[in-house]
């Protein structure tokens, strides 16, 4: 090793510390997030940047998941099931 290696100092993020990298978490389901979060990063964006590719949720699986959502609101409940109750009054 040079000299000059190895006085400079070396700036470890939490992924070096624990042995792991963005690759990895993401791979496990990490959100983004987390990922940048633990990987350093100054912002989600630069996660996304580099590694958005990998992120496995697709749009469509989004908005699968939204709708799932969406259909389990009370609210939801009342317009899409069939009526068993009178929104009119009958003095």
């Amino acid at each position: 090793m040079c000299r000059i290696a190895s006085r400079a100092p070396l700036e470890q993020t939490p992924f070096d510390r624990v042995g792991t990298s963005p690759l990895t978490s993401i791979a496990a389901g990490i959100g983004v997030l987390e990922v940048s979060r633990l990987a350093g990063h100054t912002s989600t964006s630069f996660t996304l940047d580099r590694y958005g590719h990998l992120f496995p949720q697709s749009e469509r699986q989004s908005a699968a998941k939204l709708d799932r959502y969406l259909a389990d609101l009370p609210v939801a409940r009342i317009l899409h099931e069939p009526a068993d109750f009178n929104l009119t009054r009958n003095d």
